[in-house]
């Protein structure tokens, strides 16, 4: 396996004794942080792509969309107005009635990180420039771009389901603050939909 010089940031082989670039001798903590940063970024990897992928797509419907134009709204004839329901049909009861949507969190909300339909760590970036090589890496499947950003601190990953605060907002990401587990206080940038108004993800 292939781990980055701290010094140089030279690839060079987990089994060498220093860098043949710079010279720094390699420490059994080196050695530790590459494979941890490996099994963490084997995690999120799946999760992360399918995610960032779906950031894409989204992305591009709506731009697709807002080129279109829309109808102004419908008017509702009398029995819609009375009942809810169209004409023909009985009002539906309590239990038809569609789930209302999700609100995205607005700043100052406590909310939950959780990628859509997995388990897996959530990574965090720490500045919008990493939250950019990320998403770029991660839709490239690019493993080593992204085991590049996590050894050089640039972004870091925490439990599903942590508590987090949302600090700060933009245009389809979020910039939350850490307040539960080994990393409260951190901040870092995710996608929106990675943020969630309960644990279970929602």
């Amino acid at each position: 396996m292939l781990i980055q010089c701290p010094e140089c940031k030279q690839q060079i082989s987990e089994q060498a004794a220093s860098c043949p670039k710079c010279g720094r001798p390699v420490s059994d903590g080196d050695r530790e942080r590459a494979k941890a940063a490996a099994e963490t970024l084997q995690k999120t990897t799946t999760g992360c792509g399918i995610g960032c992928l779906a950031l894409v797509v989204l992305v591009i419907i709506i731009g697709a969309i807002g080129g279109r134009e829309t109808p102004g709204p419908r008017q509702p004839n009398n029995h819609e107005a009375d009942t809810g329901a169209p004409a023909g049909r009985a009002a539906p009861s309590e239990a038809e009635r569609p789930e209302a949507p999700t609100v995205a969190p607005n700043v100052g909300d406590g909310s939950y990180l959780r990628l859509p339909d997995s388990d897996a760590e959530v990574v965090l970036a720490v500045d919008l420039d990493a939250f950019d090589e990320f998403v770029k890496a991660s839709v490239a499947t690019d493993k080593y771009g992204i085991a590049e950003l996590m050894l050089a601190g640039r972004i870091f990953s925490v439990a599903s389901g942590t508590r987090v605060l949302v600090i700060e907002t933009k245009l389809f990401k979020n910039r939350v603050r850490i307040v539960e587990g080994p990393e409260t206080g951190q901040a870092g940038w995710v996608p929106f939909e990675w943020v969630c108004s309960e644990p279970g993800g929602k």
